[in-house]
């Protein structure tokens, strides 16, 4: 999984509404299923790298499994889409993609510990008639902080984990 990826996904998680919205990937070429209540879908907009100190460096890390080993970092700043849409029904419509909105603000508060909401903001929620529902266009501006332990072998970075999934990174 790349890091953007696990961005992505570590979102989409966090937003999830559980019965009252369902999220998604942003759907690609502009398809989507038929709706049958609201729906967010997240897909990046706009993102860049960081510098996060000397060559990536954040210094060392050490665990009981692991013993001390090199950390490196990224920060990244990121723009999403988390586009709400809602059927044209008498349970949901306009209102419903208000109320989603106001349910992902609070969810934001969520966010895993690596990635912090710097905006949010709402569009006005208009009927769209390319996809036959309601469409409120939102974007979150975002940080997010990655580190990786460098191989013992190689002295290679392999893969970055967003900060706070770890256990024993604090």
């Amino acid at each position: 999984m790349t890091e953007l990826e696990i961005i992505l996904q570590a979102l989409r998680e966090a937003l999830d509404g559980g019965e009252a919205y369902q999220v998604t990937q942003t759907y690609p070429n502009g398809g989507r299923p038929p709706l049958t209540g609201p729906v967010v879908a997240v897909g990046l907009k706009a993102g860049s790298e960081v510098s996060c100190g000397f060559a990536s460096y954040m210094g060392t890390l050490t665990t009981p499994q692991d013993g001390e080993r090199e950390i490196y970092g990224k920060k990244m700043e990121l723009t999403v889409g988390a586009d709400i849409y809602s059927p044209r029904d008498p349970d949901n419509g306009a209102g419903k993609c208000l109320e989603v909105f106001s349910r992902l603000a609070g969810a934001v508060a969520g966010l895993p510990e690596g990635l912090h909401c710097l905006e949010l903001t709402c569009g006005e929620a208009v009927y769209d008639r390319t996809v036959e529902a309601f469409h409120c266009p939102c974007e979150l501006k975002l940080q997010a902080y990655l580190y990786a332990a460098a191989d013992d072998e190689s002295g290679r970075i392999l893969h970055f984990n967003l900060k706070g999934e770890i256990q024993s990174w604090q």
